[in-house]
């Protein structure tokens, strides 16, 4: 036991070395332009040590991505667990997912573009499953969130929670796509992107009331 203890834990460091040195490589050059010979030779490994543990860069990338979500899980945790009101829990959050956006914009454009994911297929390397089962981790804490927007009547109640956190999670990550990039275009009319999605969250949220 305690030899596949170690195994796996020399397993994990090489595996998590390799993904440090792919974010360097893919924040410097961008991901197109990063190859696998690359990865390989900024890792400190062989190709076939890279390959043995990622069968291509899509894979490395899409583990950067999970990344990312646990982050993005960790930091909506965080806000909808804290002891203030409903509006400024939702801020929160909202905020939250574009600091987190700004500091990792590769991994948030990944995060909300397709994923392939299908968990019933066996086949499906185990990167992608760990995915959609973060991404039902995440659901989970909005609809908790937002069946308290319910209770609060800040959302209408008789609204489906799924709906809800469909129209919600599309308003706020299409916000903070369109804040990181127009940000010089907002520069120009005179506002900021802290003023801009302040203004667009909180109107975001009316639409989830019945007037």
């Amino acid at each position: 036991m305690k030899t596949n203890s170690r195994k796996d834990k020399l397993a994990q460091f090489n595996r998590e070395n390799i993904l440090d040195a792919a974010d360097g490589l893919f924040r410097a050059n961008g991901v197109e332009k990063t190859t696998m010979d690359m990865l390989a030779a900024d890792a400190g490994c062989s190709k076939p040590t890279l390959y043995s543990y990622f069968k291509d860069k899509d894979e490395v990338f899409f583990a950067l991505v999970y990344r990312f979500i646990k982050k993005v899980e960790e930091q909506l945790q965080k806000a909808a667990d804290s002891k203030k009101d409903f509006m400024k829990r939702y801020m929160a959050v909202c905020n939250g997912v574009y600091e987190l956006a700004c500091n990792y914009p590769i991994y948030f454009e990944g995060f909300i573009g397709k994923i392939n994911v299908d968990a019933d297929t066996d086949s499906m390397p185990l990167v992608y499953k760990e995915i959609y089962a973060e991404g039902e981790a995440v659901n989970e804490i909005l609809d908790k969130l937002i069946d308290e927007g319910k209770r609060d009547g800040l959302i209408t109640a008789d609204l489906l929670t799924v709906n809800v956190r469909q129209y919600l999670w599309g308003g706020i990550s299409g916000i903070i796509r369109m804040a990181l990039l127009k940000h010089d275009y907002l520069s120009l009319q005179k506002t900021s992107e802290k003023k801009f999605i302040k203004f667009c969250f909180e109107r975001l949220l009316l639409g989830c009331v019945t007037v």
